[in-house]
């Protein structure tokens, strides 16, 4: 673009020359309407950088939509810290509805004792520009412990900070049972402050290095033993404070030249630091192990495998749970889709069908992987699309629970039903089901002798049983019903012919895990033709 001075210039000498040459309406007009193209030339690039930053703004608010289901808590305030957002997981740790969370200001989930410190960190953050991280105590039933991260927004229209939270809990109590080991009476135990300043040591501390209590408190420790700068001590405190990390490491004092094995915790107002002897070394590094390890999985793993696709089917993320579940590593699975992994042809149709019906709304269902070993994986999959700021589809995230053992059950369940249902028919000709309170019969299926039933029928009491001895069955069935017993009773039936036939009917109860009856399942055997020569044999013995 032309320098607007030096432009203005051009055009003040072009109307003197008009004004000289006699025609200076004309070069006026001229110049007004290239004034115009200008105008509206700054005006489309005024447009375009609007639109570029609306774009941007929209596509950074989107990606943290992503994980909802992400195993940590998200958090999106303003700049009066009221909450705007909360994804599941968070309003999962304080134990809260959605509706509780949203419109309250942050700081009424926080412990009032760590309200000041998230203060600092929350206008660090801001006039930074820069993620701050701490630990405090936010509230619920009980106070729990939670790692923080504050990340500003620039950007985002509304929404001014991300609130990342971690329930670290387990971890700071492990931590407390290592300080309660190593805080006894035989150690030594000292704290800092932020600006390396001494804050409070025990007696043990004060013995060891030489030191007094009432000379020290509020000093440097670099100023108190300048000959630490620079030390493996000095390197290490720095690290724990720098990447808010525990350290532990062996030393040999420059102070008393004794061996200490030493470990310093941080935290928000400084550094807890505690001295051992290195005879008790493994103890505390077993105890640490444990310690660390719990909160790396805790904050490494997902319970569920977790992918993000483009709409057409290459995966751009998977995690690890889910490429453990396929057998693979994430790098063999970058850039493949789901189709690659199907076992059959009809399952991959099932899954180009999932991705068309996906671009509309959520969908859920179930998919049927063949692993790199050969196994087959069945997965229980939650499905949703993401899309950019024009609202076009440029993405899935989808969950996977492994279902493998419960598919395996069901095909032997059935498999099991299967034999037992053939047993049934083999030694009855009568099968049915009734409902908990015999009103409803579910289903019969008969071998000609009484009419099929296919659907619920709750006129079967009319139907199949004629008046003279419908008392009769529903008095046994009352009782059936009251005592929790089997069904038993021979009767007369109305027969697929129309006609009057006999039954032997039996019929037991199906208890849920509250031994409450949930269906009946009977079996009815024809008995007609031993009735009729029942029948006959009395009339001969009384002729």
């Amino acid at each position: 673009m032309v320098n607007a001075e030096k432009w203005i210039e051009n055009i003040e000498k072009e109307l003197k020359i008009a004004e000289d040459n006699g025609d200076i309406s004309g070069r006026f007009n001229e110049l007004i309407k290239g004034l115009i193209i200008r105008y509206k030339r700054l005006e489309e690039y005024n447009l375009e950088l609007k639109q570029s930053q609306n774009e941007l703004s929209e596509l950074y608010t989107q990606y943290f939509d992503l994980f909802d289901e992400a195993p940590v808590g998200y958090f999106s305030l303003d700049m009066e810290r009221v909450v705007r957002n909360v994804n599941s997981k968070g309003v999962e740790l304080l134990q809260l509805t959605k509706k509780q969370i949203l419109g309250h200001n942050f700081i009424d989930f926080i412990s009032p004792k760590y309200r000041n410190r998230f203060y600092t960190k929350l206008a660090l953050a801001m006039d930074t520009q820069k993620k701050r991280v701490l630990e405090l105590q936010l509230i619920r039933d009980t106070p729990f412990y939670v790692h923080m991260e504050i990340m500003p927004l620039p950007f985002a229209a509304n929404d001014k900070f991300r609130i990342i939270v971690i329930d670290i809990t387990e971890r700071k109590e492990s931590e407390d049972k290592i300080k309660r080991i190593l805080g006894n009476i035989v150690e030594s135990y000292v704290e800092y402050d932020n600006e390396w300043r001494y804050v409070d040591m025990n007696s043990k501390f004060e013995e060891t290095f030489g030191l007094k209590r009432n000379e020290i408190i509020d000093r440097v420790v670099w100023e108190v033993l300048p000959q630490t700068v620079g030390s493996l001590q000095y390197r290490e405190f720095h690290k724990a404070k720098k990447e808010n990390i525990p350290v532990n490491f062996e030393s040999k004092s420059l102070v008393s030249g004794d061996w200490f094995e030493v470990h310093a915790f941080p935290h928000p107002e400084g550094l807890s630091v505690y001295l051992h002897n290195i005879t008790d070394r493994k103890e505390a590094e077993e105890a640490l192990h444990e310690s660390e390890e719990k909160y790396r999985l805790m904050v490494e793993t997902a319970q569920e495998g977790i992918v993000i696709s483009k709409p057409d089917g290459p995966y751009i993320f998977v995690n690890q749970k889910m490429a453990d579940m396929l057998g693979y590593t994430q790098e063999e699975i970058d850039g493949r889709s789901s189709t690659d992994f199907m076992c059959s042809e009809d399952q991959r149709k099932q899954v180009m069908q999932a991705r068309e019906d996906i671009g509309q709304d959520n969908i859920s269902g179930e998919f049927k992987f063949c692993c790199k070993d050969g196994t087959v994986l069945w997965t229980s999959y939650n499905a949703s699309p993401f899309y950019d700021g024009e609202g076009n589809h440029i993405g899935n995230l989808a969950l996977h629970t492994d279902i493998t053992k419960r598919k395996e059950a069901e095909v032997d369940l059935k498999k099991s039903e299967q034999r037992f249902s053939s047993l049934i028919i083999a030694t009855s000709e009568v099968l049915y089901q009734m409902s908990p309170d015999w009103s409803v019969m579910l289903q019969l299926n008969s071998q000609g002798f009484l009419t099929n039933t296919e659907k619920p029928n709750p006129n079967w009491l009319q139907e199949y049983i004629p008046p003279e001895d419908q008392q009769l069955v529903t008095s046994a069935i009352n009782e059936a019903i009251r005592t929790k017993s089997v069904f038993e009773l021979e009767h007369r039936v109305w027969q697929e012919d129309g006609s009057v036939g006999w039954t032997f009917s039996r019929a037991v109860p199906i208890l849920d895990d509250k031994c409450e009856i949930i269906e009946w399942f009977g079996a009815a055997s024809d008995i007609t033709e031993g009735k009729k020569a029942e029948e006959q044999l009395k009339k001969q013995l009384k002729n």
